[in-house]
């Protein structure tokens, strides 16, 4: 019997969605973590999986932990975990986000030891890191 037109189309539809689904099977559910550049922090992100009121269920959330164990910083974002997105630091100790839907962002501590966001400027003369690169 030959294959046909339609079931090679059916086969290739199949063999694609199986594909998929081991694309968003083999994502970490677990925290990620990544050490500053001068080993200060840890960063720890994870996708939100907890239907809370906020309206953030399922986006990317992360917090910062310095060297004794304390969180200085935790961060709900709105960047929605279904699409690619990345996290990671400069060399300038910033934290930056990248997500295909929400754009690039970063993080910085300032002076009153407060981490602040930022949306970030092309124009602003500051460069991502490669690691964020989607």
């Amino acid at each position: 019997m030959r294959p046909t037109t339609r079931n090679r189309l059916f086969v290739l539809v199949g063999i694609a969605a199986i594909l998929a689904l081991y694309g968003k099977l083999r994502q970490p559910t677990g925290p990620r973590e990544v050490p500053s550049p001068d080993g200060t922090y840890v960063l720890r992100s994870w996708i939100n999986n907890l239907q809370s009121g906020g309206g953030t269920f399922h986006c990317v959330e992360f917090e910062i932990e310095n060297r004794s164990g304390s969180i200085v910083h935790h961060e709900q974002t709105h960047a929605p975990g279904s699409t690619r997105w990345r996290i990671g630091w400069d060399d300038r100790n910033r934290v930056w986000l990248n997500n295909v839907q929400t754009g690039m962002e970063y993080w910085e501590l300032g002076p009153d030891a407060i981490w602040r966001r930022s949306a970030y400027d092309k124009q602003s003369g500051l460069t991502p890191p490669k690691s964020v690169a989607l």
